[in-house]
C-alpha cells in the first residue's frame, strides 16, 4: 500500500511540473506577443521583431497540435529557444529603466567631493582638519571615476535603444560604490577634540589655591623625631 501511495504522489508531482512547464511556455508567448509593441517596442528591431513575433505565433500553433502531449524538458527547451531573443530585448529595457538613477547617484556622489575639496582649498574650518594626503586621494579618485563615467556615456548615446548598452549598470553601480567606499572615511573624519580653556574665575581659584597651600607647607614648624633609645 505504501509503495502505491508513493508512486501515486510521484505521478502526480510529474504531473503538476508537466502543467507548470507547459503553462510557462504559454504564458511567456502571450505576454512577449503584448510587450514587442508595447514596452519593448523601441529596444528591438522591426526586422527582429517581425520575425520574433512569427516564431511566437508558430510556438503557440504547435503547442495547441504537436505539443499538446509531450515531455516536461521538451517544454523548457522551446521555452529557452524563445528566450535567446527575448532576454536580450528585456535586458535591454531594463538597463535603459535603471541607467538614469544611477548616473544621478554619480551626480550627486560627485557633487559631494567636489565641495569638500573646494572648501579644503579655500581653507574653510569645516574641513581643515584633513590631511592633504587624504584630500589628494580625493582628487585622483575622482578624476578616474568621472572620466571612465564621461567616456563609456559618450559611448552609450551613441548607440540607438535596439543595441546592446556599452556599459552595464552593475559596472557603473561597482564604480559609485568604490568611490563611496574610498571618500566617506576621508570626508566623514572627525575633527579631533581640544579641551576648552577653563574660564578666567576658576583658573584664577586655583591659583589661589595652590598659593595658600604652598604658604601653609613654610609656616609649619619641621618636627625632628627623637632618635632611637638603645636598650641595655
Amino acid at each position: 500500500f505504501i509503495e502505491m501511495e508513493n508512486k501515486m504522489i510521484m505521478h502526480d508531482k510529474q504531473q503538476k511540473d508537466l502543467a507548470t512547464a507547459k503553462n510557462s511556455l504559454e504564458e511567456y508567448i502571450y505576454d512577449m506577443r503584448e510587450k514587442v509593441y508595447g514596452t519593448l517596442e523601441q529596444f528591438i528591431t522591426e526586422s527582429d521583431r517581425e520575425s520574433f513575433s512569427a516564431a511566437l505565433t508558430k510556438m503557440e500553433d504547435w503547442l495547441y497540435d504537436e505539443g499538446e502531449n509531450v515531455s516536461k524538458s521538451v517544454y523548457q527547451a522551446k521555452l529557452t529557444d524563445l528566450k535567446k531573443v527575448g532576454d536580450r530585448v528585456e535586458f535591454r529595457y531594463k538597463e535603459a529603466q535603471v541607467r538614469p538613477a544611477l548616473l544621478d547617484d554619480c551626480g550627486r556622489l560627485f557633487v559631494r567631493i567636489r565641495k569638500v575639496v573646494d572648501s579644503f582649498s579655500s581653507g574653510e574650518e569645516t574641513y581643515n582638519h584633513l590631511e592633504k594626503g587624504d584630500i589628494e586621494k580625493l582628487v585622483n579618485a575622482l578624476t578616474e571615476k568621472e572620466k571612465w563615467l564621461n567616456d563609456n556615456m559618450i559611448a552609450q548615446q551613441r548607440l540607438k535603444c535596439t543595441d546592446d548598452p556599452a556599459v552595464l549598470t552593475g559596472d557603473i553601480q561597482s564604480q559609485i560604490q568604490a568611490l563611496h567606499q574610498l571618500s566617506n572615511p576621508i570626508i566623514t573624519k572627525p575633527k579631533p577634540k581640544v579641551e576648552p580653556p577653563k574660564p578666567e574665575k576658576d583658573a584664577k581659584a586655583d591659583a589661589a589655591t595652590n598659593s595658600k597651600e604652598e604658604n601653609k607647607a613654610k609656616e609649619e614648624p619641621v618636627v625632628d623625631k627623637p632618635d632611637d633609645m638603645d636598650l641595655d
